[in-house]
């Protein structure tokens, strides 16, 4: 897919983040506890700065409302098949540098 297209979705999926986080009254370090991650890790993945890396729905252990959970988890899973595997990734970067070099 166009790299414009998976910005998009990091985009969809940062929006989600932050309006489950903010519905649930949570601090990006509140939420970072009750996931296991660090609180600048929340707040790069909600800038959309940085992709999540992990297959949980950080929602489901936030809030109760099925309906939020749900679109945080489609949104995760439009980007998580955007996302190259990190075999292909890696190649892609080994290229990259060998254009640039």
């Amino acid at each position: 897919m166009a790299r414009g297209h998976q910005v998009s979705a990091l985009a969809l999926f940062a929006g989600e983040l932050r309006l489950v986080r903010t519905a649930a009254g949570l601090a990006q370090e509140q939420l970072g506890s009750k996931t296991g991650y660090s609180g600048p890790l929340i707040g790069h993945v909600a800038a959309a700065s940085r992709a999540p890396s992990v297959d949980n729905a950080l929602a489901g252990q936030v809030i109760e409302r099925t309906e939020q959970v749900a679109r945080v988890t489609f949104r995760y899973d439009i980007l998580n098949a955007e996302a190259l595997p990190p075999r292909a990734s890696a190649d892609l970067a080994r290229k990259a540098i060998e254009r640039w070099t």
